[in-house]
């Protein structure tokens, strides 16, 4: 499984059982682009064949947000078309995780709002924080 992601930090642990996938954009409250949306999308493909893998966490950079969604500030110069290129790269990579084989543990500190609301839904578990919070909208 690769290891160089730009927008994610892919952890093992020493045993090779738990493998840690960390939205990693702090400074964007995790907020997902076109980029962490393909790299979810090849992350959870590769977990999809990964047979030494036993259970997924996925989680947010910082204690701000789990992730906030789709990072609207790259939207705001998007064209219809590419918009659309998007919003597939993101149902696609919803699906791959809604898919995986192995339990995905969403692990929830901060905000976890729209999209990032939608994907720890989609995880198996989700382990809330005091400092969570849930918003769809």
């Amino acid at each position: 499984m690769r290891q160089d992601y730009e927008t994610l930090r892919v952890s093992r642990s020493p045993d090779g059982f738990i493998v840690t996938v960390e939205m990693h954009r702090p400074e964007a409250l995790n907020a997902m682009n076109t980029a962490m949306g393909r790299e979810l999308l090849d992350c959870f493909e590769a977990l999809f064949w990964d047979k030494q893998t036993r259970v997924v966490i996925l989680t947010g950079a910082g204690d701000k947000a789990f992730c906030v969604g789709g990072d609207l500030k790259e939207r705001q110069g998007m064209s219809d078309e590419a918009w659309r290129e998007q919003h597939v790269i993101f149902e696609q990579a919803a699906f791959r995780l809604l898919r995986c084989p192995h339990p995905v543990i969403a692990a929830v500190e901060g905000y976890a709002m729209g999209g990032g609301c939608e994907l720890a839904v989609l995880s198996d578990f989700i382990v809330a924080s005091e400092t969570a919070v849930f918003c769809r909208s």
